[in-house]
């Protein structure tokens, strides 16, 4: 299910909260969760692309308890794996292949591609 735990922005609820993402695992252990999706649209200055920030969520997924099952890959339904110039295929793909390698990092076993 898509949505936030925190205020939407622009008053999207699919987008990722950067001014608010470390307070979501607080807040998703406050009210029961155990687990929450991690998105990745557009903007790649995502944490999960920087290994430092990964670290940091590692520290926050021991310290909540609350697990990133799933990351859920919205970056794809405007950047395409199919149908896109031979240079924009090339990025999509190791876009990718850097989502696949950082989910191993922090064993989140799901990317959702829309």
């Amino acid at each position: 299910m898509g949505g936030r735990l925190s205020s939407p922005i622009n008053n999207e609820i699919q987008c990722f909260p950067f001014d608010s993402w470390q307070e979501e695992f607080k807040l998703a252990k406050n009210i029961g969760f155990n687990s929450i999706d991690w998105i990745v649209d557009l903007y790649k200055k995502n944490p999960i692309f920087n290994d430092d920030s990964v670290k940091h969520m590692k520290n926050l997924i021991r310290e909540s308890g609350v697990n990133i099952t799933t990351i859920c890959a919205d970056y794809f339904l405007h950047k395409k794996l199919f149908r896109e110039n031979q240079d924009e295929l090339k990025e999509n793909i190791v876009v990718l292949k850097t989502l696949i390698k950082q989910a191993n990092k922090l064993d989140i076993k799901i990317i959702e591609i829309p």
